[in-house]
């Protein structure tokens, strides 16, 4: 996928109990190119580059050849692993009231099967 700009409107942001951030932008009508854009983009990561103005050819140009590790580097992965099982108990508790025994189970599941595959 090609970089691509939009016009938008930066509409609301929330703050979300992982820490992370939901931010909603409206576009004008978009042409059936930037549809698909829009569309080949769905549920992939990758960056937000917001201006009050369009951007320049070089400046996409130089957008584009830019390198960039998609790596979150500010968690560590326990802390990855952490946030991410928090929002599977948020959706199904499974039971556990308490997110703290619902990471311990989870956690001491996971060990066990690393432990099965170490060979004696």
């Amino acid at each position: 996928m090609n970089t691509f700009q939009l016009p938008a409107e930066l509409r609301a942001y929330r703050t979300l109990s992982d820490m992370t951030v939901r931010i909603s932008f409206d576009t004008r009508e978009l042409t059936p190119e930037q549809m698909a854009n829009v569309h080949y983009g769905l549920n992939k990561d990758g960056f937000l580059l917001f201006a009050p103005s369009a951007f320049t050819t070089e400046q996409m140009r130089e957008i584009d050849n830019t390198k960039i590790d998609y790596e979150d580097v500010s968690k560590s992965q326990a802390q990855r692993i952490r946030g991410v099982l928090y929002i599977l108990w948020k959706q199904n508790n499974e039971g556990y009231e308490i997110f703290h025994d619902y990471y311990n189970a989870k956690t001491e599941r996971y060990i066990n099967h690393l432990k099965s595959k170490i060979e004696e």
